[in-house]
């Protein structure tokens, strides 16, 4: 691979920024996919990329995330009892995100943070009725 072919999302990695663009080419154990995710299978190449390079999650990453929560969690997630509490909390920061229209994706997570109380407080047995779902 050269320098040049790495793609936008991908720039602000620790990764690319290591590189000498006039350097020779390198090898990377697998293809980059496109910057477009539309199935778990895209999502979890993005994944594995932008983890192999350092970089940040990238905007349309998070926007899937926002649209396709229950997959990934399924997906990525431990379901045992010890870690319930904790998909609580994440369920209620995503409906958060979801209801206030938390974009940029950024500003969310501290968002959600800062008012996680109180939003379980209020919606505690519709998350009990989705971790049962899950």
């Amino acid at each position: 691979m050269k320098y040049k072919d790495i793609p936008y999302f991908l720039h602000n990695s620790e990764f690319y920024l290591n590189l000498d663009p006039l350097g020779e080419d390198f090898d990377i154990p697998f293809d980059i996919p496109e910057e477009i995710i539309n199935n778990m299978k895209e999502f979890n190449k993005i994944y594995r990329t932008i983890n192999f390079f350092g970089a940040k999650y990238s905007d349309f990453m998070k926007n899937y995330w926002l649209n396709n929560s229950s997959e990934i969690m399924k997906e990525y997630f431990d379901f045992t009892p010890e870690n319930q509490e904790m998909f609580k909390q994440l369920i209620s920061v995503n409906k958060i995100i979801k209801f206030y229209h938390l974009i940029p994706s950024d500003n969310y997570i501290q968002y959600g943070l800062k008012n996680k109380n109180e939003y379980i407080a209020k919606i505690q047995t519709v998350y009990q009725k989705n971790l049962k779902n899950i």
